[in-house]
């Protein structure tokens, strides 16, 4: 009996390693210029001597967040392939129920970890602030899927990813992207519009290394679907609404620590679970292989 195991994908014209690295190396540079060209200005605005109220610096930080998206389509129409192909991966949706499932509910379920993790810390939860919260998921959902993070998945996933672990590998690629992931964030942390703003970096950085294992996972079990890419990171994002944290605590504290970091710990644990079962999707080898089991 045949069976087959999903494979790294590669990037959609054929490329050395060398031309890998050097596109992937433009690439982020690109986004890093791109994005902070508009985040920088905000972080360090008390040091510029400018004064942006906070309903100004949204649009910046929004439009920010497609540098990955941009620095994608430029490199693609400045090298050999072409945009359409890389557009036509988002419009990949014909895939099994099982990676749906796992976009939309796998970082839900992660929930109960960070809130043990507040509660054991002395931190209360209130479970009746999901009343309001649970009708305004699916809006919020929509929004970050195509403005708040799931739009930066052309360029991380639909570029880079491909690119890189044909070259290195899988699990290199995912931890590449990961920091690089990481760091691009640094200039939201210090901008008060952001929902980054007043975290910890640190426990923030571990969990987004974590997810780039899983979206590497997700896309080559998907043959390459940004779109559940961009499902999956919304479902993330989104997700951080759903913790049954008062209100007030939020608006007085921002997101807890401990609760990104309870959110790290759940992602490696599930990471890990997929390195030791489903290794062959983020092993180094190029080209698709099948693998025959005895009848």
């Amino acid at each position: 009996m045949a069976t087959t195991t999903a494979m790294p994908v590669g990037p959609d014209v054929p490329l050395d390693d060398s031309q890998a690295l050097h596109q992937s190396v433009a690439f982020f540079a690109l986004t890093l210029g791109v994005s902070w060209a508009l985040w920088v200005p905000l972080a360090f605005q008390d040091t510029l001597g400018l004064t942006i109220p906070d309903e100004l610096g949204i649009l910046p930080i929004v439009i920010g967040g497609f540098g990955p998206a941009i620095a994608a389509v430029i490199m693609t129409w400045r090298g050999e392939g072409t945009v359409r192909a890389l557009l036509k991966r988002v419009l990949d949706w014909r895939q099994h129920p099982k990676w749906y499932l796992v976009s939309l509910f796998l970082t839900p379920a992660m929930i109960p970890v960070g809130s043990a993790l507040y509660a054991a810390s002395g931190g209360v939860l209130d479970l009746s602030v999901l009343v309001q919260r649970l009708p305004m998921y699916p809006i919020q959902f929509v929004f970050v899927l195509f403005l708040g993070g799931g739009q930066e998945e052309l360029g991380w996933r639909g570029f880079a990813l491909p690119r890189l672990q044909a070259a290195y590998g899988g699990t290199v690629a995912s931890l590449v992207i990961g920091v690089i992931w990481a760091v691009w964030h640094l200039p939201v942390f210090a901008i008060p519009a952001s929902s980054q703003y007043g975290q910890a970096f640190l426990p923030y950085a571990v969990g987004v290394l974590g997810f780039s294992v899983l979206l590497t996972w997700l896309f080559n079990g998907t043959g390459g679907s940004v779109l559940l890419a961009m499902l999956f990171h919304a479902s993330l994002n989104a997700s951080s609404t759903l913790y049954p944290i008062p209100v007030d605590v939020l608006r007085s504290s921002g997101f807890p620590d401990i609760v990104m970091l309870g959110m790290a710990l759940a992602t490696w644990v599930v990471a890990l679970v997929v390195l030791s079962r489903d290794g062959r999707s983020l092993d180094p080898r190029r080209d698709a292989e099948t693998t025959t089991t005895p009848p």
